[in-house]
């Protein structure tokens, strides 16, 4: 038996989709178990850099950017009225 609460599970890497175990605990984490290695780590982000980089990126960061200033404003509404 682990020290760690559950059973560990598998998923796929996120740039090489090579399958790797990870505990229950790292799924809860926001930027956990999703690679299989630092060298995929730094090839992803690389990669995500570059395309920013070169405006690949903003037909799908657009509408994200958009939800997000809407939510602000909206919490910034709801803030003046208390």
């Amino acid at each position: 038996m682990s020290c760690y609460a559950g059973e560990r599970k598998y998923r796929l890497c996120a740039w090489c989709e090579r399958p790797l175990h990870v505990w229950p605990f790292q799924l809860r984490l926001k930027n956990s178990g999703k690679f299989c290695s630092r060298l995929c780590y730094e090839s992803y982000r690389k990669a995500v850099s570059d395309a920013l980089a070169d405006g690949r990126l903003e037909a799908i960061l657009a509408p994200e950017r958009k939800r997000a200033k809407a939510e602000r404003l909206r919490l910034l509404q709801e803030s003046a009225w208390l």
